[in-house]
């Protein structure tokens, strides 16, 4: 019976999904899923282990293997090699699985040599990153990034693997391996974790990463593919050029690694488990940037390649402005209610067992001052596929590379003037009334990151503008429009929000008037929208009559 129930959940797992949109789709719900199991993840860390000097060193050791390993894997990724295979594979069986063996042959050499760097010079290389944080978490940082070093290894293999898994657009595996990846973590932090203490942590990381890579074998073997690496001379070259290809877009990919390794090592001296509660507040303001942004930049990137190819500029530039305004239709109103209703959320999803109250409200002001920048981020997802469609890699090379420098510069800033000048305190005092050095440091912070990440937004729009012709006009209306619907669903939620105030072990209640204060936001939003006459909000409202009447019918 299991034997069968297995192969039943093999069977499904490996079912192919033949157009884009439902592509797509399959995309988008893996995505809920995912987002949800890491919600579960976050809320096990929190109360199990709670932000202090193990869960900091738990986060910190996550960023040296994947710095070094997202430079190697981003280069073998779907988008540089993809296309490649697609050509060999037309050249014969026996061609494709030769280009296969040679690119997987310089990956492992890769892959072994630095994995083998990195283990020996750990020590040394935490030392030297982190010398202000206690020696009691410098030693679980050196024990966990060794153990971590070999998930970025199996990563490293997997990601590789799925652009085989893509070519057969067998796209709900392919959605679907971050869940199990999360899973394994999850299992590692609620059962292995009170059985080994530590090292059930990292079993869980390493368990999760390696079911990842297994579930992608039997799709493999229908190329009926040998993965031993073999070395074929005459598909160097060709390897070389390919990777060579992806380089501007796989460094402006990475970027955003550095800035978590260097995020890592300006806020761990703060206080003990102020890069814990910092992670969390992150993984929570991410949520609209993976529902929207993401989804919208990776169903839109064949509509767009498709305009590009055919030369049909005027669709390509309505489907940009489309795109973007419905980017900011979804993601002003969701990141408004994280600020309103941030106490309750963080109340629902994190606080119990060892994750206090006072860690909690620090999570509550590092989520609000972080979320605003979720808009700006949100277009630079969309403007960059569209650069891609384009085959111009360099403009969103530059912006996301700039985007990161700031970033940096304005964590530098915040640390060097944190402990002398008074001047930001008062300026975030005027918002927040924060006491806490940890909320303090992070608040400071999150405002820098947010207005740097508008401002990028900004200067995408206008590259986009500039390339591509998108009307200026029609995003600023669209933007205004939203921003004033949002400012009025802001008012009435939190009027709600004030109103009723819960303490944090009512759960039920808090999430009681998160979602009726979040139902009496979208009546406000939406009524003034619809006054407005705002085109994506009357597009989306059609589409939602129209699935009605047909599931009336059907």
């Amino acid at each position: 019976m299991f034997t069968f129930i297995g192969r039943r959940l093999i069977s499904v797992l490996h079912l192919k999904t033949p157009t884009v949109h439902t592509g797509a789709s399959v995309i988008a719900v893996a995505t809920a899923l995912s987002l949800i199991f890491s919600i579960v993840r976050d809320r096990a860390l929190a109360h199990i282990v709670g932000p202090g000097a193990l869960l900091d060193a738990f986060y910190i050791s996550f960023k040296i293997p994947d710095l070094f390993f997202v430079l190697v894997t981003m280069f073998t990724s779907v988008f540089a090699f993809l296309p490649f295979f697609e050509e060999q594979i037309l050249k014969g069986k026996k061609i494709f699985q030769q280009s296969v063996q040679t690119s997987l042959y310089f990956l492992s050499i890769v892959l072994v040599l630095l994995g083998g760097f990195l283990f020996v010079f750990t020590p040394s290389l935490i030392h030297f990153f982190y010398p202000n944080i206690p020696i009691t978490s410098l030693d679980q940082v050196v024990f966990f990034t060794r153990m971590f070093t070999l998930q970025a290894f199996l990563l490293g293999i997997s990601n590789f693997l799925s652009t085989l898994i893509q070519m057969q657009k067998r796209f709900l595996l392919f959605a679907l391996t971050p869940v199990v990846y999360t899973g394994g973590m999850i299992v590692g932090v609620v059962w292995l974790y009170p059985w080994l203490g530590a090292s059930g942590l990292g079993l869980g990381v390493v368990g999760g990463a390696l079911i990842h890579l297994l579930i992608q074998y039997p799709a493999i073997r229908a190329y009926k593919l040998s993965l031993i690496p073999e070395f074929h001379p005459q598909f160097v070259l060709p390897v070389l050029l390919t990777i060579a290809r992806s380089i501007p877009r796989s460094l402006a990919l990475s970027s955003s690694q550095v800035v978590q390794f260097v995020s890592s090592i300006y806020i761990a001296p703060v206080a003990v488990g102020a890069f814990s509660i910092y992670t969390l507040a992150d993984n929570i303001r991410t949520v609209p940037l993976a529902l929207i942004g993401v989804a919208y930049s990776v169903a839109s990137f064949p509509v767009l390649a498709e305009y590009v190819v055919k030369k049909q500029h005027t669709e390509l530039r309505k489907t940009i402005e489309q795109t973007i305004s419905m980017i900011l239709f979804l993601t002003i109103p969701i990141v408004v209610g994280l600020i309103v209703f941030r106490e309750e959320i963080i109340y629902v999803l994190l606080t119990s067992g060892l994750f206090t109250i006072e860690a909690a409200r620090t999570t509550m002001v590092a989520v609000a001052s972080l979320s605003v920048g979720t808009v700006g981020i949100s277009i630079l997802y969309i403007g960059s596929r569209v650069f891609y469609a384009g085959k111009n890699t360099l403009i969103p090379f530059v912006i996301l590379v700039s985007l990161s420098v700031f970033k940096i510069v304005a964590l530098s800033v915040v640390a060097n003037t944190f402990a002398t000048s008074a001047l930001p305190k008062t300026i975030v005092n005027l918002f927040f009334d924060i006491k806490n050095k940890t909320a303090l440091f992070l608040t400071e912070m999150g405002i820098l990151f947010s207005l740097i990440e508008l401002l990028a937004g900004v200067v995408m729009i206008f590259a986009l503008w500039y390339y591509f012709k998108i009307s200026i006009k029609r995003v600023v209306i669209s933007f205004a429009q939203h921003v004033w619907a949002s400012a009025l669903a802001y008012l009435a939620m939190n009027y709600i929000a004030d109103l009723f105030s819960f303490p944090p072990s009512s759960i039920f209640l808090n999430l009681l008037v998160l979602v009726g204060g979040g139902v009496v936001g979208i009546i406000v939003w939406s009524s003034i929208l619809y006054m407005m006459k705002n085109k994506e909000f009357l597009l989306a409202y059609e589409y939602l009559i129209e699935k009605i009447n047909y599931a009336r019918t059907s």
